[in-house]
């Protein structure tokens, strides 16, 4: 069984093995892990002469099981809706890591919360309440079509 310990450490091994996989196309790449706080984002990556970029990064175990890409949405504590995962982050894009997979998949930020509310509208995002006390509320979306909007980056 899993413990909030155990996934954020296995969450934040994800983060450094990303941040040292962007390194390897020229970024400088920052953290922001030891700040203890949410920041919006998970890392930020700068290039000369570029913009930063900011990415959330996230570690789905269950995906290969379930054969679906959990996407958290937001929380109720306390009987109120409060912002997390997707309605939260400011990053530029998403990445997920999927066991056993060694890839990463990519998304901008924008397209996955467009392609989360044109499911909405049409009454066609199965969502499902999970973790910590059942509080937070994940979109499901199937693996494939999931990587299928992501770049794959090896």
């Amino acid at each position: 069984m899993s413990t909030f310990k155990t996934d954020l450490q296995q969450s934040q091994q994800v983060e450094n093995s990303f941040a040292d996989k962007l390194k390897t196309f020229g970024y400088t790449v920052s953290s922001t892990q030891s700040l203890g706080t949410f920041s919006g984002y998970d890392l930020i990556a700068t290039k000369a002469d570029s913009k930063p970029v900011t990415f959330e990064i996230k570690l789905d175990n269950a995906a290969q099981k379930t054969g679906n890409v959990a996407i958290e949405l937001y929380k109720v504590i306390n009987g109120f809706k409060e912002n997390s995962g997707l309605s939260a982050t400011t990053a530029d894009y998403i990445v997920y890591s999927i066991p056993p997979s060694n890839y990463y998949y990519s998304i901008k930020t924008d397209k996955l919360k467009e392609y989360i509310t044109e499911r909405q509208k049409v009454n066609a995002l199965r969502t499902v309440f999970g973790g910590d006390k059942n509080s937070t509320c994940c979109a499901l979306v199937g693996q494939e079509v999931f990587k299928n909007k992501c770049k794959e980056i090896t």
